[in-house]
């Protein structure tokens, strides 16, 4: 990648900061870029296609999994990690962005569909750790855990508090583990 196209998607990140992915305008870009309009024309035909290569291009938000905790302590931590994220609005804009745009194919479905494997290996993987017996589904419980924060998170505005998390945890993990301890009988 050159200097140019760096500079230039690190400038549409900035303007996603300050302002969302609604903000981002050719013009802006240039001047925070220190490049000419034109210079941004010849790297991209859209803002669209600027803002996705922006967010695409730069790294997922980290959640990680695995640990010497307990498997739903491990999960509310993660949550944790994923809700501190949503509140970004560079993370939220990745998010709602790469969604609308990947089912169209190209860089946003990619970009999704491999981070969404990578979490979901993440899990199955602390989870065969944890609880080695357990007959469990991996994208079942990916599924309720992430749909549950993106929905009071994304959806309706609202920061997931720790109780709620908890509580999502506890639910997805119901008949695998008993209150975020051992394994059930």
């Amino acid at each position: 990648m050159t200097a140019t196209r760096r500079a230039i998607r690190e400038a549409t990140l900035e303007i996603i900061r300050a302002e969302s992915a609604a903000g981002v305008t050719f013009q802006k870009v240039a001047e925070r870029a220190g490049v000419g309009r034109a210079t941004v024309y010849r790297h991209y035909s859209k803002v669209e296609e600027l803002v996705e290569d922006a967010l695409v291009s730069g790294d997922p938000p980290p959640v990680k999994l695995g640990g010497a905790e307990a498997i739903g302590d491990q999960i509310v931590a993660a949550l944790e990690t994923l809700t501190k994220e949503l509140e970004d609005p560079v993370a939220r804009a990745i998010v709602t962005s790469v969604l609308d745009r990947s089912n169209q194919g190209g860089p946003s479905r990619d970009f999704r569909n491999s981070y969404v494997a990578g979490l979901i290996a993440q899990l199955e993987t602390a989870l065969r750790a944890s609880l080695p017996e357990a007959d469990f589904d991996s994208e079942w419980l990916f599924d309720h855990l992430v749909g549950s924060v993106f929905s009071r998170s994304v959806i309706r505005g609202v920061s997931p508090d720790a109780e709620f998390l908890r509580s999502v945890a506890a639910l997805a993990l119901t008949g695998l583990v008993d209150e975020f301890g051992d394994a059930t009988p």
